[in-house]
């Protein structure tokens, strides 16, 4: 190149500013097709651990061990979006943010993600489970209320050996004692 035309180029990045882009002051136009953040719903989560089980750098963890919640973490540090969890998701409890762009600070605690389904009573016999997603829900009742989440929320052990007329007695009797709403 030419000293003549370097020189060009120096006196019009010199005049005109700098190259770089203003980058966090303004937002980064995202390209087409784009894998941002993926973003948790606890309220569709079932538990089902599919997505820590697909997360090739393990950026996903799940304790239950934990008292009366079911925690779930994505630590964005380590995630490298591919969305393999999003894809082994059998509800909508993970999508992706394909709008925003992705900043990771410096401190990578910061980015963790730590959310948890609660534990609930099965209304027949009493022990804990966890709670329903809003998404299966909705499917079984089409709707999504207090007796509806109850009446879901009977544990599969009951399912298998429990009469239906055992079962509808017993989430009676816990909406009664327990004045859950009805529809």
């Amino acid at each position: 190149m030419p000293f003549g035309e370097i020189f060009g180029k120096l006196v019009d990045t010199l005049i005109g500013g700098p190259v770089v882009k203003p980058f966090p002051k303004e937002p980064v136009k995202v390209p087409p097709k784009w894998r941002g953040k993926p973003q948790y719903d606890s309220e569709d989560c079932t538990g089902c651990r599919q997505c820590e089980r697909v997360c090739p750098p393990s950026a996903i963890t799940i304790d239950d061990k934990k008292g009366d919640f079911f925690h779930y973490e994505i630590d964005y540090g380590v995630c490298i979006y591919c969305w393999y969890c999003i894809d082994a998701c059998p509800t909508t409890a993970l999508s992706g943010d394909d709008k925003s762009g992705l900043y990771v600070d410096t401190d990578r605690t910061k980015e963790k993600l730590n959310d948890g389904v609660p534990y609930v009573e099965c209304p027949v016999c009493g022990s804990k489970i966890l709670r329903p997603a809003r998404t299966l829900v909705v499917r079984q009742f089409k709707k999504y209320t207090p007796e509806t989440l109850v009446r879901a929320s009977v544990c599969p052990k009951c399912r298998r050996e429990k009469t239906p007329e055992e079962i509808e007695a017993g989430i009676e009797k816990y909406i009664e004692e327990h004045a859950v709403p009805r529809d």
